[in-house]
């Protein structure tokens, strides 16, 4: 196994990476053709919160690790003191959300829905704070608003990560007035000096604009890529749905084999195949009828599903018009209530 097979095994949903051969998770295809948390069980919203959870001590670790490198190469510029407790903040509320979903009782579907949302919007808060001490539009942290929206691109339909990068812009847009503009949040710069450069109104106007073209472009190649990879899996589900169903036939088809072959009693071999042949087809009820030789009423042998006032609303006749002529005919009655062969 590769090494970026063992990274996206870690750092992927398991969505993203199932096995098509393990048991997949009942879902519902009506317009799935987008995944959306809105439409899927408990389980599935789970663990994209546990998989922004997993990420989420990785980025706590990369910071810890990046101080201690500016504290051994970079003796001059050292990391502003809020950026330690900002860290603190994310991990106490990483902390919280991990014994959430590791607790062994099941979160409910609104639970885990609401903690996603959640979880999203304070990391997206953290990332603005991070910019802010680290240089505001200097600096580098801006670009990784472009990876925020491609992860919401992994657990949102397409328009709310439209919706998502908007609302970046204009987070990143109300940094800019507070810090340069209206100067009531200055900051001191770590990768220019103390001052950070003076801003130029044309050029800050060109490289927002060309930042926003950027950050929808991504959106939507993320958006198009998760949007394909979620078609394929719901045809993966649909097909292994149709297979699951096509195994229950067979094996009800062998059951009912096995127990005409092995028993003596008629009565339970013929309640076996109507019952088999109600849970496969999926009916409310089913009826069988013998015909003796001579005769030219039909005996009801075996039921299921049905009541008793049906079962005794008199005989049925060969000639009535509802009896197969072959064993290949197939009989369909479009209205009960009116049909006269009833």
């Amino acid at each position: 196994m590769s090494i970026f097979s063992v990274l996206g095994k870690y750092f992927l949903p398991e969505e993203l990476h199932i096995d098509t051969s393990s048991v997949v998770v009942p879902y519902s295809l009506d317009n799935g053709k987008y995944y959306v948390p809105g439409k899927q069980h408990a389980e599935e919203v789970s663990v994209i919160a546990r998989w922004l959870v997993r990420l989420r001590w990785f980025a706590v670790c990369g910071f810890l690790v990046m101080a201690l490198c500016f504290s051994i190469f970079f003796h001059d510029v050292l990391l502003p003191q809020p950026l330690y407790g900002l860290c603190f903040v994310i991990f106490l509320y990483n902390a919280g959300f991990f014994f959430l979903f590791t607790n062994k009782t099941i979160v409910s579907y609104q639970t885990s829905l609401s903690a996603v949302r959640l979880q999203v919007l304070l990391d997206w808060l953290a990332l603005l704070m991070f910019i802010h001490f680290t240089g505001g539009i200097f600096s580098p942290l801006v670009f990784f608003v472009i990876l925020h929206v491609i992860i919401n691109a992994m657990i949102f339909p397409p328009y709310q990560c439209y919706i998502y990068a908007a609302v970046s812009l204009m987070g990143l847009g109300a940094l800019v007035l507070l810090e340069d503009v209206f100067r009531y949040f200055p900051v001191s710069n770590l990768w220019f000096g103390k001052m950070p450069p003076a801003l130029d109104p044309v050029s800050l106007l060109i490289s927002f604009f060309l930042f926003s073209l950027v950050l929808f472009c991504a959106t939507f190649l993320a958006t198009s890529f998760m949007a394909r990879l979620r078609e394929r899996e719901n045809d993966v589900r649909l097909l292994t749905r149709k297979l699951q169903k096509a195994l229950t036939r067979m094996e009800t088809l062998y059951e009912a084999t096995k127990a005409m072959v092995s028993s003596y009693d008629l009565t339970a071999v013929l309640d076996r195949i109507v019952q088999d042949s109600v849970r496969m087809t999926g009916a409310q009820g089913a009826v069988l009828h013998l015909l003796r030789e001579g005769e030219i009423e039909l005996t009801p042998a075996a039921a299921c599903g049905l009541s008793e006032a049906f079962l005794k609303k008199g005989p049925v006749k060969r000639d009535d018009g509802l009896t197969p002529k072959n064993p290949e005919d197939v009989i369909i009655v479009d209205d009960v209530e009116h049909d006269s062969r009833l």
